[in-house]
């Protein structure tokens, strides 16, 4: 009878461990998931701040922000201002002839939402600001967009002029040498981004929303 007494006990010990363990494990994959789920969170918002939210859309900039008016040099050799391009909408870019992948693809995708646009492509500037002045002279910059086509704009001119007329945009421009040579590459915002008609920065989109998409937006905001 006490063996009998005896055995339960230890069934019941055992009982209550298993239970306490359980529990333990429990609230061990709560806080882990809480803190996954944290992550995720701060993530996601992050690239609402970017704007690259609702699957590459892009963001609407509200209210929009009036731009200053800044003067840069054109691929003609041609001093370009800015407020010139007022009464039509404009799809700015940043970028650099040297820039192995964002750069290129992004022009590509310039001209598939130009022809997106057929007709109502005539409403629209589209603007590639060098942020490589030292290399990017307006020879090369010419030269450069003649292979996507040779309507769209190029501006180029001092990192100093360049950062004045991305700060509205949040421009960034990192330089970065490659070890043991003279050579270097860019960091840059690779964001695109709409103006209106009255010189108004409308909205911003994310690197590699398709081109039917970003003729859409610009649609928009044409009428």
């Amino acid at each position: 009878m006490s063996e009998q007494k005896s055995s339960s006990a230890s069934l019941m010990t055992w009982l209550l461990l298993g239970t306490l363990m359980t529990g333990v494990i429990a609230v061990i994959l709560f806080f882990i998931l809480d803190a996954v789920r944290g992550n995720a969170k701060s993530s996601q918002a992050a690239i609402v701040a970017e704007g690259s939210e609702d699957e590459y859309t892009g963001s609407a900039i509200d209210p929009p922000v009036q731009l200053e008016d800044f003067t840069l040099t054109d691929q003609n050799g041609q001093p370009f201002q800015f407020s010139s391009l007022r009464g039509r909408v404009v799809l700015m870019f940043f970028g650099f002839t040297r820039c192995p992948d964002f750069c290129p693809t992004t022009l590509a995708d310039f001209t598939a939402i130009k022809r997106e646009l057929g007709d109502a492509a005539d409403e629209v500037a589209f603007v590639f600001i060098s942020v490589d002045g030292e290399r990017d002279t307006p020879e090369v910059i010419a030269d450069y967009l003649i292979a996507f086509d040779s309507s769209f704009i190029g501006l180029t001119g001092t990192t100093e002029a360049v950062l004045q007329a991305g700060a509205p945009f949040g421009l960034t421009i990192e330089r970065v040498n490659a070890a043991g040579s003279e050579e270097y590459t860019i960091n840059h915002t690779v964001a695109l981004f709409i103006i209106d008609r009255e010189g108004r920065w409308v909205r911003r989109i994310a690197y590699g929303t398709a081109p039917t998409v970003i003729a859409e937006q610009l649609r928009s905001v044409i009428q």
